[in-house]
């Protein structure tokens, strides 16, 4: 059982990472206006999605939050969001500072 809790450990904070930077870089594609799935930004989205599935699998037999559709709403959908937020708001910093220049 002590295997568990670890997996559970590194599962946890993984899917919120990895999550997060899945977001944070479908909206880099989206700001760039090039097709999400091609360059580093591509490789680096499908690496991520296909983290995020085998940590899902991970906490899916011992959930780490009750229920289900919660633990997978707070890891997942959450950083999804924050990740999309937050490469939305550097652009819009970044352009309001070319702006200015």
């Amino acid at each position: 059982m002590q295997h568990v809790g670890f997996m559970t450990f590194l599962a946890v904070p993984g899917l919120v990472i990895a999550s997060f930077i899945l977001a944070f870089a479908i909206a880099a594609a989206w700001e760039s206006h090039t097709p999400v799935w091609s360059g580093g930004v591509g490789r680096v989205a499908l690496g991520m999605l296909f983290l995020i599935i085998c940590l899902s699998l991970i906490l899916a037999a011992p959930p780490a939050i009750s229920p289900i559709w919660l633990q997978y709403l707070l890891l997942i959908g959450v950083p999804l969001i924050a990740g999309f937020a937050a490469r939305r708001a550097i652009a819009l910093r970044w352009s309001k500072r070319s702006q200015n220049d």
